[in-house]
């Protein structure tokens, strides 16, 4: 099953089985498009792996893409297959980054589990 990301606190068809925890992302800006700025602020920051920064040239929606995109990262570290309840927090005045946070569960197809029960057994 592919990971699975929404921002209400469950996903349509499926059941939460199971919690593994709060996780954050944090996309920014690196006020240069030097790629090797870029190089040189994601080295400074290696050891917080939920931290990513880019070019100075992304949109908000590319900061929300790549937010998802470390979410997804590390919920899988933590054996998820799902995030649920994933919220936004934006540098407004500044339109510097972006801020994620969500839960980190494994979920199950619901859909599924009713097929396999209303199929008749040989």
């Amino acid at each position: 099953m592919p990971m699975l990301i929404s921002t209400a606190d469950s996903i349509p068809g499926h059941r939460i089985v199971e919690m593994k925890g709060i996780i954050h992302a944090v996309v920014q800006k690196a006020f240069s498009r030097d790629p090797e700025f870029v190089q040189l602020a994601e080295k400074k920051f290696s050891l917080l792996p939920w931290v990513k920064f880019i070019s100075d040239d992304a949109t908000a929606g590319y900061l929300i893409g790549k937010a998802n995109d470390l979410l997804m990262h590390r919920a899988g570290e933590l054996g998820a297959n799902a995030v649920i309840s994933v919220s936004y927090q934006f540098d407004v005045f500044w339109k510097i980054g972006v801020t994620a946070y969500g839960t980190a569960v494994i979920v199950e197809n619901v859909e599924d589990e009713t097929s396999a029960q209303t199929t008749p057994q040989s």
